[in-house]
């Protein structure tokens, strides 16, 4: 489809949008661009939250990986000069790892299992090896399809079934294929350093099994992305920087702002009408609109019935910070999962570790953690139980003081269950039924193979190309 777009509207301020519209007035300055956003800032979930004299915390974990698209990168890179990123290769551009079977596992992300007794470690490894010369399923249907194809019955029963009901609190026979992508259940720890550097040379084996040091991952196991977050601590130092510069290339933003209506004729979008936070109306032409706003809110708009959508939802998720004044005991870490399943704890981020500035007043923590249905805890319950599992995983001593500790409410994240995407297939698909053709959707599951932002970034950087015909 070739546009020949005067007025060009993002609804969304995520990354995605801040992208488009940089790609957008790069090729055709020209052009109109408009961004439109609830929020009052930029970013998304790459922006961050401002906690006052206490500065800015991310949501969690967010590191801007490589899309390995060129122009994408240097896109997104340029929004700051490279002295004022941090900027991490090979080895070192994602450090991770796992709370699995009482132990804060810091050498690799993936289940080690090479303590176990010599004759279950062999059998766990002949399963392995027999699912990889004969698959047992070719197109996996669910998550514990993938499982049984990629480890065999016995692994997958035993360690990551487990693991992925204590994720996603759904059996992965109920779990679509996007679950076992979310954190590292792709390989595992069986062998020692020597043994896995020739397997390593089979592909079908590196596949599935781990290197036991992710510190000393031969060539053949690492790529060319990179990780980059700004050296002030903050992703927001990124976008808002990049907000700046959109300004200047003569971008508009309606922050605060609610789209209320989208004014539809024949087979376009014609305006877009929104609320601004002092509650005046504003109707906006467009001649392309890309929706980077989420899914719903487009089916809202166009008609498109929710009803049975995305049924299956966790609690709300809960980001609990603390700064201390002592280096967190996670042994150069990023970040890791935390894989046992009497813990609420999802993630726990450790900011200094690949962001020194962050460690400038106190070394800052977060804690992902999950609610429960029955709860009803105080702020203060909240910091509890996360200061606990701190102290249950070895970060943090007893002893130590904290600073300053904090909760921010995060909302309530569906399970990627097989009939939550299965509802989401249907709404994206009558979305495009529609057929209205100056609409794009853009962002997370926009299709159903985007998650990751540099999926985010690549489906974007495709459509935008297609629509204005630079393909």
């Amino acid at each position: 489809m070739h546009v020949s777009s005067e007025n060009i509207v993002l609804a969304g301020a995520g990354l995605s949008a801040l992208f488009i519209a940089k790609f957008v007035k790069t090729h055709f300055p020209e052009k109109t661009v408009t961004i439109v956003d609830a929020s009052s800032e930029v970013g998304g979930q790459f922006g961050s939250i401002d906690f006052g004299p206490h500065g800015l915390v991310d949501h969690g974990m967010h590191v801007y990986y490589d899309c390995c698209v060129p122009e994408v990168d240097q896109l997104i890179q340029s929004a700051l000069p490279d002295s004022e990123w941090n900027i991490y290769h090979d080895n070192e551009k994602d450090v991770a790892g796992i709370f699995f079977n009482g132990k804060l596992q810091t050498h690799s992300p993936y289940p080690d299992l090479r303590a176990l007794p010599a004759d279950k470690l062999a059998r766990y490894a002949g399963d392995l090896l027999q699912s990889c010369a004969n698959p047992s399923i070719d197109e996996p249907q669910n998550s514990y399809d993938f499982l049984l194809g990629q480890f065999g019955k016995s692994l997958a029963d035993e360690i990551f079934v487990p693991i992925l009901e204590k994720l996603h609190l759904r059996h992965p026979r109920e779990l679509h294929l996007l679950a076992s992508r979310l954190t590292a259940i792709n390989r595992v720890n069986l062998f020692d350093f020597d043994f896995v550097a020739e397997l390593s040379a089979v592909e079908k084996l590196r596949d599935r099994i781990a290197f036991p040091d992710q510190m000393a991952l031969p060539r053949i196991r690492v790529n060319n992305q990179r990780a980059l977050y700004p050296a002030k601590f903050g992703f927001a130092h990124a976008t808002r920087a990049l907000q700046h510069e959109l300004i200047k290339m003569g971008v508009k933003f309606h922050l605060k702002s609610r789209v209320n209506r989208l004014g539809i004729a024949a087979d376009r979008v014609s305006h877009i009408h929104l609320t601004d936070g002092d509650q005046n109306d504003h109707s906006i032409e467009c001649d392309q609109l890309y929706w980077a706003a989420g899914l719903t809110s487009l089916a809202k708009f166009l008609g498109v019935s929710l009803q049975g959508f995305m049924p299956e939802k966790r609690p709300p998720t809960y980001f609990v910070y603390f700064k201390f004044g002592r280096k967190p005991m996670m042994d150069g870490l990023y970040y890791f999962y935390c894989f046992d399943r009497s813990f609420r704890s999802f993630r726990v981020t450790n900011y200094s570790g690949y962001c020194p500035q962050a460690a400038n007043e106190g070394f800052p923590i977060c804690v992902e953690f999950w609610s429960r249905e029955s709860d009803s805890l105080s702020d203060a319950d909240i910091l509890s139980l996360a200061r606990r599992e701190l102290e249950s995983f070895g970060v943090v001593a007893r002893d130590w003081i904290a600073s300053f500790s904090a909760v921010y409410k995060g909302n309530a994240i569906p399970i990627p269950s097989l009939s939550n995407m299965h509802s989401l297939d249907r709404v994206r698909d009558e979305i495009n039924q529609k057929n209205l053709l100056n609409l794009t959707s853009v962002g997370l599951l926009s299709e159903n193979h985007v998650f990751f932002i540099s999926e985010v970034l690549r489906d974007a950087y495709d459509k935008v190309r297609r629509n204005f015909n630079l393909n």
